[in-house]
């Protein structure tokens, strides 16, 4: 009975090939656009509740500058799900991206709301936990991996830490910025190095 059912569950492993990534970073990067476009409504509408004195000047322009790296912010979380699918063994559909790619746009309206309410520290520090909370725990319904859904929330959590240092730090964003890109590139070159191709499958390997 075991080995049936072991049997069963290895049949159901996806399949990573290189069509799959393929169309997985089109995917990504499409979405992370659409995001990109909603969140500037956002941004809008932001400017829009400024002019009726609903949100003060300084707030709103930590706001904008927060809503300048949406698309960065979309594009690397979904694409260290992509990898995380690699590295785990575990498969996301492309409504559960999707889902997540609107909680991800999400964070920037709710900012909005409670910034009007609250220092916008304060705003920022609830909406990065709830945010980092529900996909957190969404991953975690859908893998059914600690580790996963562990890895999900560091990734969140640094992102949104360096997004609001970034905000906050004005003249340097520009030299920090391009410092974080140049890490994240020799990271991604590092990762490369470790993803092999066997029996025409994506894996991760040791070195």
């Amino acid at each position: 009975m075991e080995e049936n059912e072991e049997k069963m569950v290895n049949s159901c492993k996806p399949v990573f090939t290189r069509q799959w990534l393929c169309v997985r970073v089109l995917f990504v990067t499409v979405v992370s656009l659409f995001m990109t476009l909603v969140a500037s409504g956002f941004d809008a509408l932001a400017f829009g509740r400024k002019e009726e004195f609903l949100l003060k000047n300084e707030v709103f322009d930590l706001l904008s500058d927060s809503i300048d790296f949406c698309f960065v912010l979309i594009f690397v979380t979904m694409m260290s799900l992509v990898l995380m699918e690699i590295a785990y063994r575990r498969c996301l559909n492309y409504l559960q991206y999707g889902l997540t790619a609107c909680a991800l746009c999400m964070f920037y309206l709710l900012l909005l709301a409670m910034a009007e309410k609250m220092p916008f520290w304060l705003a920022y520090a609830t909406v990065v936990t709830m945010t980092v909370t529900l996909i957190t725990w969404y991953c975690k319904c859908i893998t059914e991996n600690r580790g996963f859904s562990g890895l999900v929330s560091v990734v969140l959590a640094l992102e949104y830490g360096l997004v609001l240092t970034l905000v906050y730090i004005g003249s340097l964003a520009l030299l920090i910025g391009s410092l974080l890109i140049f890490v994240l590139l020799c990271v991604s070159m590092f990762l490369s190095l470790r993803l092999k191709m066997e029996n025409d499958e994506f894996l991760f390997k040791k070195l």
